[in-house]
């Protein structure tokens, strides 16, 4: 039996954070610098690459094994570790409670609201109507569970799924304005 994943701060500050998260089987490396022009991820799962490059106002850094970037484990520890790192910036930068955001665009919509306050993490995620091609609504689901977790925060996401805008950028567009407000950018 494998031990449990740990994480290991690199680096930590009001700007940017460091960190390292290994288990037996993986090792994830992310790093976070707050109003850093973003680069583009390439952690070797293409969903996750592009829900994080469609994330504005910082720059993320994501290594992950790439031979199984796509394991519901490894995803579930990329959230994780995005979202330990989000609540440590958020520590530093004494962040507000709660982040709401919602976009739409015709027929498509994304909401998410963030209580950070201290507490267990829980995600509820709610995905409504037929996912684009690529999109598979069990990676979401890792994803923003292992967040919420590592965040130890309260993590709310609705989606209206329609053809119409790539899903992707609207949810990872929403995240982002939500992940502003909190951080206080």
């Amino acid at each position: 039996m494998a031990g449990q994943p740990k994480t290991e701060v690199k680096k930590a500050s009001k700007e940017a954070i460091e960190l390292e998260r290994r288990s037996d089987e993986f090792t994830i490396k992310l790093s976070i610098v707050v109003g850093k022009k973003p680069a583009a991820v390439k952690c070797g799962f293409s969903l996750v690459d592009a829900f994080l490059n469609g994330i504005n106002y910082f720059f993320v850094g994501l290594k992950v094994p790439k031979n199984n970037a796509k394991d519901p484990i490894i995803v579930k520890n990329m959230g994780f570790a995005f979202g330990e790192a989000i609540r440590r910036l958020w520590d530093k930068r004494r962040g507000k409670v709660n982040g709401i955001s919602i976009h739409s665009e015709g027929e498509a919509m994304c909401m998410f609201a963030i209580n950070a306050k201290r507490q267990p993490g829980e995600a509820n995620v709610q995905l409504m109507g037929a996912p684009e091609r690529g999109l598979n609504p069990d990676t979401l689901f890792f994803f923003f569970e292992g967040f919420a977790e590592g965040m130890q925060a309260q993590v709310n996401v609705t989606v209206n799924l329609t053809r119409e805008k790539s899903q992707i950028k609207l949810i990872s567009q929403t995240l982002g304005d939500s992940l502003k407000q909190i951080l206080r950018i």
